[in-house]
């Protein structure tokens, strides 16, 4: 286990208007950089059966958790490895790791129990270059992040993501005169502003919860909120299941 507590973090994102990635990284990992991991690994394997849009399906998962254990037995070979993170895209499969010693020891075999084959890379990361680059989140993926559990929260409560409805969402600006500004903004945006008491700015849009119209609808809000001095804190919705019963409101915020 790596000397913090991991808190891996999900999020999917449009690479093409069919293709989807799926990215978790361990947003506790800045932990690491400077310690004595200094080789980055990065392992990378073709899924056997995939669902549609070429992401993992519950039909392989059992498999693809099971390689992945095996793989980091196998890099434990050469010291305690630490995952930070992992993506799936297009019907392959990336591990994230970082190793200690030096890259030219670490080895890997080709051929895996289920007709898998890895493909990796080793390179010397002492300043986890690699994982700040191209891991750690931006403030923009922190807010997919913080969407996607916010929808899964919704769905244990019967929630259709499908669905639309009003959804609110918060903006916070320095002062006034900068949250009028931000008001308009969001109006522009296609928000309604709902109250501007001060620096907050409350505001709905109606839409549903989708990963493409979430990821289009909180870019809109943060455009407008990072335009004016402000931070966009979230949004909440209540529970659409279309059945009538009465809903439940979630609320989120960044900070």
């Amino acid at each position: 286990m790596p000397p913090w507590t991991p808190s891996f973090g999900m999020f999917h994102s449009w690479l093409d208007q069919e293709s989807l990635t799926t990215i978790t990284v361990d947003q506790a990992a800045t932990a690491g950089i400077g310690r004595d991991h200094p080789v980055s690994v990065v392992v990378l394997f073709e899924l056997r059966a995939p669902d549609q849009g070429g992401l993992v399906s519950a039909e392989e998962r059992p498999a693809i958790f099971a390689l992945e254990d095996a793989i980091e037995r196998e890099l434990a070979e050469c010291g305690e490895p630490w995952l930070v993170g992992w993506r799936t895209e297009r019907g392959s499969r990336y591990l994230f790791f970082y190793l200690p010693g030096d890259a030219e020891d670490v080895r890997l075999p080709r051929d895996w129990v289920g007709g898998y084959e890895t493909r990796y890379a080793a390179t010397d990361d002492p300043d986890w270059k690699h994982y700040r680059e191209n891991l750690a989140p931006t403030p923009f993926q922190e807010l997919l992040i913080a969407g996607h559990a916010q929808v899964q929260a919704l769905s244990k409560l019967g929630d259709d993501p499908r669905a639309e409805r009003t959804v609110d969402h918060t903006v916070h600006f320095p002062d006034a005169a900068s949250a009028s500004a931000g008001a308009d903004a969001l109006r522009r945006a296609g928000f309604t502003v709902v109250e501007a008491a001060g620096p907050r700015v409350s505001c709905t849009r109606v839409h549903d919860l989708e990963i493409r119209t979430l990821e289009s609808v909180m870019s809109d809000a943060l455009d407008a909120a990072e335009r004016h001095g402000g931070t966009y804190d979230g949004w909440g919705a209540a529970v659409a299941t279309g059945s009538g019963a009465p809903a439940k409101r979630r609320r989120l915020f960044r900070r």
